[in-house]
């Protein structure tokens, strides 16, 4: 079910980028609310009972990426790829309680992938606030070369100091999206070790964050296997 199809735009203007990056308003902070209270009224406007059901389905999906033969009778996916429940397992399914605590501390997981997340944005925002600074000025003075064009053709080239401050925001603009490049980089290079805790255990995962992931989710099917006895089966992509 579609609970939103509607497009969204905002205009930014110079205001919304000041020289300094600090305690300033994300410029597309208004649309953001708007999507996230357009999102809330919809919600709203659904009944205990929906509301239950999207949870329930939720559920099952995530059943359903640990083993997609056990729990592939529970669900069914249309041509447009909606999905929808044709039943629930019992109450007091034994397996699916597991399940349950097993998705717990995935989450947990990603928990600790968003505090990484989280630290690397702060690190890059002075610098990504720039570029984005940069990049708006430079389109601004793009689009008035773009409407004036007739104009220069009959009254000759635009002057060196106009073209030099020009080139000038642009080699700034170069100069920040290189610097988040790298911090990038090295985010995603990073060696530090994740401890998480799954039940009674302390697992450590090491590596980039892409190797984490990937080591996360073969313990999960790990643990699956072997709390509930049933060797998963999952469909080739």
């Amino acid at each position: 079910q579609v609970w939103l199809d509607q497009r969204y735009s905002d205009i930014a203007t110079s205001g919304d980028y000041p020289d300094r990056a600090r305690n300033v308003t994300e410029p597309f902070d208004d649309l953001f609310s708007q999507i996230a209270n357009d999102l809330l009224k919809q919600a709203r406007q659904r009944d205990a009972q929906q509301r239950q059901r999207l949870i329930d389905l939720a559920r099952m999906r995530y059943a359903l990426s640990l083993d997609s033969v056990a729990w592939g009778g529970y669900l069914q996916q249309s041509d447009q790829g909606a999905w929808s429940l044709i039943r629930l397992p019992a109450q007091s399914d034994p397996v699916m309680a597991r399940i349950d605590r097993i998705r717990d501390s995935d989450l947990l997981f990603l928990d600790t992938v968003d505090t990484h997340i989280t630290q690397t944005a702060t690190g890059l925002a002075e610098t990504y606030w720039l570029w984005r600074k940069y990049r708006h000025d430079y389109t601004l003075e793009k689009r008035r070369q773009d409407a004036s064009s007739a104009n220069q053709k009959r009254s000759g080239p635009r002057s060196l100091s106009a073209m030099r401050d020009i080139y000038g925001d642009y080699q700034e603009s170069r100069y920040a999206e290189q610097a988040i490049a790298e911090l990038a980089v090295t985010f995603s290079g990073e060696v530090s070790e994740d401890v998480v805790q799954v039940d009674n255990e302390l697992v450590k995962l090491g590596g980039s964050l892409d190797q984490r992931l990937v080591q996360w989710q073969s313990l999960i099917q790990r643990i699956y296997e072997e709390e509930t006895g049933l060797p998963t089966v999952q469909e080739l992509p």
